[in-house]
């Protein structure tokens, strides 16, 4: 069995990598299985959002780690939807770095009430 999660990926700061530094990156996501089972792609010359459709990636913290270590000056931001509701979070990764948050579902209070 397992647990799914939707991903999606955000890659920022490719101008400051050179070419051959793209094709490191890209490499490594190969490696990591998100350049095989990705359902969308979005790129322009900084930033790549890859979207990667629900998946096993238990390993998705350690890799994004290493991948944010080899990689110091890109920032990844890494977002989650478990199969579980409320499973949302997002992770941000930067220079070896992690910081990761939990979304807050908070619902606003009634205006009909107030009348």
């Amino acid at each position: 069995m397992g647990y799914y999660t939707e991903f999606t990926l955000e890659v920022d700061g490719l101008n400051s990598l050179s070419q051959v530094g793209r094709e490191k990156l890209y490499s490594d996501l190969e490696r990591m299985g998100i350049l095989e089972f990705y359902s969308d792609r979005y790129h322009n010359q900084d930033r790549e959002v890859i979207d990667i459709p629900r998946t096993k990636w238990y390993e998705w913290e350690v890799e994004m780690l290493e991948l944010s270590t080899n990689f110091p000056e890109l920032k990844f931001t890494l977002w989650g939807n478990g199969e579980e509701f409320p499973d949302l979070w997002v992770s941000y990764f930067y220079r070896g770095e992690l910081e990761f948050r939990r979304a807050e579902i908070v619902y606003p209070e009634p205006i009909i009430f107030s009348k």
